[in-house]
């Protein structure tokens, strides 16, 4: 980071200390100085004449702002300019411009590690509430007298979930850490006998593991979580900074 000094003594200087009590109170403190650290940064940062375009059309589609009421309307109701919403808007880019600028030569290896958990499944599933009646569906399904469609339907908890019985296609990062082990051992086919997670019975076939990438959007997302992780450690040591500054 040697060509990007982050100049954060001292943020609350100027800051009247009836100001600073409130923004303790309301947990402000914390999000007020990361977010000084985070346009220190990109604030050299440029873009092109079509990128800008590019994004607060985007923006402005999205949320419905191209009429003039709707705009005011918009601005009135966060108490904010239209230049700091512009601001706002095109700060996502200069972030990951930033990133690609300062992590170019980490994003390789940051995804390596990051790769087993973005690797997405797609798998039938059967989450049932006693063993005896997981057994016998599970002996069903061996057979082929029925299917996971169907059992699903009559008989999972899931059923409203998992329509027809199928997972995915996702990644396992908020799943059961017992069903992770399970499906990363599976092959793709195999029917699995039932196990108990917690309180229930569960039925799991893997259809289709999907080995991630380092695609386009896989890459921005490393360059945004390296991006968070520094901003996190630098606002970590400015708020220590400005806490010892106000003794």
């Amino acid at each position: 980071m040697e060509n990007k000094q982050l100049k954060s003594k001292y943020i609350l200087q100027d800051v009247d200390k009836k100001t600073i009590e409130l923004l303790k109170k309301s947990n402000l403190l914390r999000p007020l100085i990361k977010n000084f650290l985070i346009n220190n940064l990109i604030q050299d940062i440029n873009l092109s004449k079509a990128e800008i375009d590019n994004e607060y059309s985007n923006f402005y589609d999205k949320n419905s702002l191209n009429d003039s009421t709707n705009l005011n309307k918009y601005l009135e109701f966060y108490g904010i300019k239209e230049e700091d919403l512009r601001h706002q808007i095109l700060l996502p880019l200069k972030i990951l411009k930033f990133s690609k600028d300062i992590f170019q030569n980490k994003v390789d290896a940051y995804f390596l590690r990051r790769k087993e958990s973005l690797d997405r499944y797609t798998y039938n599933v059967l989450r049932l509430d006693n063993h005896d009646l997981a057994s016998e569906l599970y002996f069903q399904l061996q057979e082929k007298e029925s299917d996971f469609a169907k059992l699903s339907y009559e008989h999972s908890i899931d059923s409203n979930i998992f329509p027809n019985g199928v997972a995915g296609p996702t990644t396992l990062n908020k799943t059961h850490p017992k069903i992770v082990e399970v499906l990363r051992k599976s092959t793709p086919g195999i029917l699995i006998e039932p196990f108990k997670v917690e309180r229930w019975w569960l039925i799991i076939k893997l259809i289709e593991r999907n080995q991630a990438t380092l695609d386009l959007q896989n890459s921005k997302l490393m360059f945004l979580e390296l991006f968070d992780k520094y901003i996190e450690e630098e606002t970590n040591l400015a708020l220590k900074e400005e806490l010892n500054y106000l003794k």
